[in-house]
């Protein structure tokens, strides 16, 4: 005997469901979304870290649901994802911290903007785009832009309707600390925004 139903049989199931109730047919759409690669909810620093098989665009899926909560400070990853609730150098650093290991080549890219809080998305060079917390209750979570400082930070910036002054590559050390590895000003001729200028000391950054 045939333990699954006839074709007919399915119709009608199907039929059935979407001439029910609005809720129901919300509930099915969230499994199916889900489970392929939509929109997921709940995650772990361990589930992050142990998942092989991570992309940019499942990694951004994980936050579409949390909330703009401003920090003075970097919060630790473990607490960002708890709460679901931080801003964008939560997520841009959780990002490059995650992927950069699962083989990807990721920069931490700090941009200024008179009259607004500094902002940092983390540039992810295999997409040719960076992830950006600004975008994490949209369909298109991955904003693309060529590699370099200036039109990534002139990307960003169209985003806030705003003018930038400089942007800056950083990295993050082991105590969460913040070192600026180059920066360039928007007044900065091609050849010497090209290069970036090297500091010749560590710089801290306090978002």
């Amino acid at each position: 005997m045939n333990r699954f139903p006839s074709f007919r049989a399915r119709s009608r199931v199907i039929k059935a469901v979407f001439a029910g109730s609005t809720w129901l047919r919300v509930v099915i759409w969230a499994v199916l979304f889900t489970s392929s690669g939509g929109i997921v909810f709940g995650v772990t620093l361990n589930q992050l870290e142990s998942d092989a098989k991570l992309t940019p665009k499942r990694f951004a899926n994980y936050f579409s649901n949390f909330r703009y909560e401003f920090h003075p400070e970097l919060q630790p990853a473990e607490v960002f994802l708890k709460n679901e609730a931080g801003d964008c150098d939560d997520y841009a650093v959780l990002a490059d911290r995650i992927l950069h290991p699962k083989s990807y080549t990721t920069r931490l890219i700090f941009i200024s903007m008179p009259g607004l809080i500094p902002h940092v998305v983390c540039y992810v060079d295999e997409e040719k785009g960076y992830l950006d917390y600004n975008n994490r209750g949209y369909w298109i979570k991955i904003e693309k832009a060529s590699l370099s400082l200036r039109a990534i930070a002139a990307k960003v910036a169209k985003s806030f309707s705003a003018n930038w002054t400089s942007a800056s590559e950083f990295t993050i050390d082991k105590d969460d600390a913040q070192h600026f590895v180059r920066t360039i000003s928007k007044t900065d001729s091609p050849r010497s925004a090209a290069a970036g200028v090297k500091p010749s000391k560590v710089i801290t950054v306090d978002f």
